[in-house]
């Protein structure tokens, strides 16, 4: 069955607690997009925005849709543009701050 929204959030919540306990000094970035949903975007952006109270090692960014390879998944060029994508994300966000 799929989760409710709010089961979802939870779930979210309890991930991100369970690596914490084990990375305690890790930066921890959410990620969707490419073959998500816009509602499951929003939905791990306002949790990370939650989590952000009490954590602010904790990130969230999403990428480009992309479903031009097999299947509808994304192609090599897309997954290679979401690459250089995270990089950047990972340079400005991260990195910057150490």
């Amino acid at each position: 069955d799929k989760p409710t929204q709010t089961e979802f959030k939870a779930k979210v919540v309890d991930f991100t607690q369970e690596l914490r306990g084990r990375y305690p000094d890790a930066s921890i970035i959410w990620v969707s997009g490419m073959m998500g949903s816009n509602s499951l975007q929003k939905t791990i952006s306002g949790t990370v925005t939650e989590i952000n109270k009490t954590d602010a090692n904790v990130y969230y960014t999403s990428l480009p849709i992309g479903t031009n390879g097999v299947d509808g998944h994304p192609s090599t060029t897309e997954q290679a543009f979401a690459g250089r994508r995270l990089t950047q994300f990972i340079e400005k966000n991260i990195l910057q701050d150490k």
